[in-house]
């Protein structure tokens, strides 16, 4: 959501006109993108804890770890995953070009990640 919402969003705003509108409102430009940031965090946070929710709630879902490290590494990957999608919002003129930018890097991260497949295969067989 933060990749490619914020990737996406800030091109159509330049394509728009609105952040050049922005200029005479009383805040500076870096405030606008921290604020915009913020809001996709926040977005992404609440997604995340509404799945929890229906996890926990529909499907049973049992954490096996520390709800402490999960949600220390949870606030890191959104903070991450906004900045490159600011990243890319920034650099990108269109949507054509955040588009494929954003898949060039999110794809890897997810194959890599073991979202996909096992994280680890051994000479005995993968374990997840």
């Amino acid at each position: 959501m933060a990749i490619f919402g914020l990737a996406n969003s800030m091109p159509l705003e330049k394509k728009s006109g609105s952040f050049r509108r922005l200029r005479a409102a009383p805040f500076r430009a870096g405030q606008l993108i921290i604020g915009n940031g913020l809001f996709y965090m926040i977005l992404a946070l609440l997604s995340l804890t509404l799945m929890l929710a229906l996890g926990i709630g529909i499907f049973d879902f049992e954490m096996r770890g520390s709800w402490l490290t999960f949600s220390i590494f949870t606030m890191l990957a959104t903070v991450m995953m906004v900045g490159f999608g600011l990243l890319i919002g920034g650099w990108a003129q269109t949507e054509n070009q955040s588009g494929p930018l954003s898949n060039l890097i999110s794809f890897p991260m997810m194959f890599l990640s073991g979202t996909f497949f096992p994280a680890f295969c051994s000479r005995n067989g993968c374990k997840a």
